[in-house]
């Protein structure tokens, strides 16, 4: 089903936002209208909003091993929203599975990076859907464009918000490009 070659580009992409991510966090960007990002989903920590991640299969979330180190039957996770206070209107499953690279060091945050097995499969429509992969040869030089979508921080003091957003990245540099079709 999966192979290391499909992988692990997709998952070297996620440690590279991650990490530009927890540097500069969503500061400034867009909000993102529903169904923009129909792969990016909300994971939860005993009910409360914790990190996000990204659907990678009808099953499988990719997200930051930092978020998942908790109890499994603790955490859960929300697809198909774009408001935090809205849980209701997505598609919401409890964790089956976490799956910790093994090289993951909470100390450095190398290797950050866990999978998700979802309770039941997710059900695919406008607002779900599952993220593309890259190709397995895939190569991403300096100056790589980085698309990053988020509830995170939205200033330097680490307050939240409730709804998604977006914003295009190069080298930690925030650009003004607008996503075609973007609102």
């Amino acid at each position: 089903m999966w192979s290391t070659n499909s992988v692990v580009p997709s998952l070297y992409l996620l440690l590279v936002i991650c990490t530009a991510a927890e540097v500069i966090g969503i500061i400034g960007g867009r909000f993102a209208p529903l169904g923009m990002f129909p792969y990016h989903v909300s994971v939860h920590f005993d009910g409360m909003f914790d990190c996000g991640g990204s659907l990678i299969s009808e099953t499988f979330v990719l997200t930051a091993a930092h978020c998942v180190q908790h109890e499994k039957s603790r955490i859960t996770i929300i697809g198909g929203i774009i408001d935090l206070r809205e849980p209701n209107n997505g598609q919401t499953f409890d964790s089956k599975e976490i799956v910790i690279h093994p090289s993951f060091n909470y100390s450095t945050m190398d290797y950050d990076i866990a999978l998700i097995r979802l309770s039941h499969p997710a059900v695919l429509n406008a607002n779900v859907q599952v993220i593309t992969m890259a190709a397995g040869n895939a190569n991403y030089p300096p100056d790589t464009v980085a698309l990053i979508t988020g509830y995170g921080d939205i200033d330097p003091y680490r307050s939240r918000q409730n709804l998604l957003k977006y914003e295009i990245r190069l080298d930690d540099t925030v650009h003004a490009k607008e996503i075609p079709g973007a609102g």
